[in-house]
């Protein structure tokens, strides 16, 4: 046998993404139906085979008429599952196998048609699709690719892809890897066509709404005429429970924030996490904003109540004067797949950093180095971040050499004028030259200490709240913000003049 077609679905098909996988798109059969279509669609397949749990075993039969059904317990990683599909292609003995997950209903046939094309023309080891959204594509491996790929490590986790090589350490070029690429580019819109979550089955639908038969040429083209079909829900929280600092603010001078001195009550905090976690299943919540969040006297109590919500995880962004203790204990004990830290550093030099804080660097250097020695897996929540100013630019290579030596992540940021709020203070300009809609309007909600909700993080002053936590759900909050991004997206700022001038639209968090 040449190519065998496996669907899989135990390594990402949970119950929650078979619940969701249920729900009619369109009123034209649900995700399953829609994905058991275009997987019989995908040309140069000699057998299908359906890899599931045992308790689904039934629903596979009913759905995928024509497939073989396989059952399997559900694997612990990726790299088991790549063993599992070693073991079936030895079992059909079949010489490649073509990878499509069960809750991928947007699967185009004729983009799966070329991606196997390519490989089998080419007697490739390894092809998958670049530049093109998760689960419109396919991925191809041969059984001897599959006998070497299960040795190598896993990466750190990451948020978006699923391909073999985004997500193990192993040398791509060590393989005959053939990549097949669209005509346009879909990698900056990070999109993910899965019905495994609140957010993707919304997407999904918002598609289905619009194309009711959707294929890669199509939806590039309708998210391009109508970037609304991506406003679903916010993404991204960054939620200030305070605005004390203990050092100099490094990006808005203190003559120039104007807002009160205010901390976060502990009622409005959990009425948040509360509205945040009854809408929506991937959110990022980060403690950040215009403070110091360790200044609260409530954070460990705020930390805690937030991991333990079931929100998707939680950021923490601090200067690291206070990390230690109790408070880096806590975090230690938390997976790095619910928490993560970033250090806002600035500096390699102690005097720099003294320039530009006013305080101490060795403190907090060794605050971090405490932190990544309590546990190994700490090295994967730190994040250091460095932002680029005519004060520190200098350093930037030593910095970003020895945070790289201690095995953790550097952000590098540019400097944020706060759309001309701000003296201009950039040592260069990586603006794209053509405009595409915010993704910050696209995804990020910013609360304030006080509850209030402004169109974006570029008011620091919250000169403009659209409402307040208090008084209003996260989600009638959310809706509100909708006009600004919708104008955006049109390259019309009468409603947010701030956008006129801001040049973070390109930016991203999550």
């Amino acid at each position: 046998m040449n190519n065998l077609l496996v669907v899989d679905a135990t390594l990402f098909y949970s119950k929650n993404a078979g619940q969701l996988s249920g729900r009619p798109l369109g009123g034209r059969g649900d995700s399953l139906d829609r994905c058991a279509s275009r997987t019989a669609a995908v040309g140069r397949v000699d057998q299908t085979v359906v890899n599931c749990l045992p308790d689904d075993a039934d629903l596979f039969k009913k759905k995928f008429s024509s497939a073989v059904v396989e059952t399997a317990s559900r694997p612990a990683d990726l790299q088991a599952l790549l063993s599992r599909l070693r073991d079936l292609g030895e079992k059909f003995q079949a010489e490649n196998l073509t990878l499509v997950y069960a809750d991928s209903p947007f699967l185009d046939p004729n983009v799966g048609s070329e991606v196997v094309k390519t490989h089998l023309e080419n007697a490739a080891e390894y092809t998958f699709a670049d530049n093109c959204p998760d689960g419109l594509a396919v991925e191809v491996m041969s059984r001897d690719f599959l006998k070497e790929i299960v040795r190598f490590q896993p990466k750190r986790p990451e948020i978006l892809s699923r391909r073999v090589f985004d997500n193990l350490s192993a040398d791509i070029n060590q393989f005959y890897v053939e990549v097949w690429l669209p005509e346009e580019d879909m990698s900056l819109r990070r999109l993910e066509f899965h019905s495994n979550s609140k957010r993707n089955l919304a997407l999904l639908e918002n598609v289905v709404r619009r194309l009711p038969e959707p294929g890669l040429v199509s939806i590039n083209k309708l998210l391009t005429d109508d970037p609304e079909t991506l406003f679903i829900f916010p993404r991204y929280v960054e939620c200030e429970i305070t605005t004390e600092v203990n050092e100099k603010r490094i990006l808005i001078p203190d003559a120039q924030f104007k807002r009160p001195v205010a901390r976060m009550d502990p009622g409005l905090f959990n009425k948040l996490v509360a509205g945040l976690t009854a809408e929506f299943d991937d959110v990022i919540l980060s403690f950040s904003g215009h403070g110091e969040p360790l200044l609260h006297p409530g954070f460990s109590g705020f930390l805690d109540h937030a991991a333990g919500s079931g929100l998707f995880s939680v950021l923490i962004e601090t200067n690291g004067v206070l990390f230690s203790g109790k408070i880096a204990e806590k975090v230690s004990a938390l997976p790095a797949s619910r928490c993560q830290v970033i250090f806002k550093i600035d500096a390699a030099k102690p005097a720099t950093y003294s320039g530009l804080k006013g305080a101490e660097l060795a403190p907090v250097v060794a605050n971090i180095e405490s932190f990544l020695a309590m546990k190994e897996e700490n090295k994967y929540k730190t994040f250091v971040q460095f932002t680029k100013l005519p004060e520190n630019i200098e350093e930037l290579e030593e910095f970003y050499r020895f945070w790289d030596s201690k095995g953790v992540q550097v952000i590098i940021m540019k400097y944020n004028d706060f759309a001309g709020q701000l003296p201009d203070r950039k040592v260069s300009d990586l603006t794209p030259l053509d405009r595409l809609p915010c993704w910050h309007l696209q995804r990020d909600l910013v609360v304030f200490a006080d509850g209030s909700i402004p169109v974006c993080k570029q008011d620091f002053n919250g000169l403009k709240p659209v409402a307040n936590i208090a008084s209003t759900t996260v989600a009638e909050a959310w809706q509100k913000l909708k006009p600004y991004f919708a104008a955006n997206s049109a390259g019309r700022f009468d409603l947010w003049p701030y956008c006129a001038k801001c040049d973070e639209w390109y930016t991203y968090n999550f």
